[in-house]
């Protein structure tokens, strides 16, 4: 099986509610689900996958859900610091 499938039942596997508390853990239940990894391609799969562990197990990072794109407002506000004609130009600083 690739690569892709093994990481998309590790995520399946840590989203599922079911706490995952350690490498060994997922291993057994990765095997159950027939994929025989050993540790080290676990430890650079939960990498890949920017897999936090937490005191409740693995979990995905919250950076991971979408965020609502900021207003162009409240960019230019914060990041435009000035505002000058040049001609038929428009200068941002």
């Amino acid at each position: 099986m690739s690569k892709a499938t093994r990481q998309q039942s590790i995520l399946k596997l840590v989203n599922n509610g079911h706490a995952i508390a350690s490498q060994d853990e997922l291993r057994r239940e990765l095997a159950r689900a027939g994929f025989q990894v050993t540790q080290a391609t676990l430890s650079r799969d939960i990498t890949d996958l920017g897999l936090v562990k937490t005191a409740e197990g693995y979990r995905v990072p919250e950076d991971f859900a979408p965020r609502p794109l900021p207003s162009l407002e409240r960019l230019l506000r914060e990041f435009v610091i000035e505002l000058k004609q040049a001609g038929n130009l428009l200068v941002v600083k």
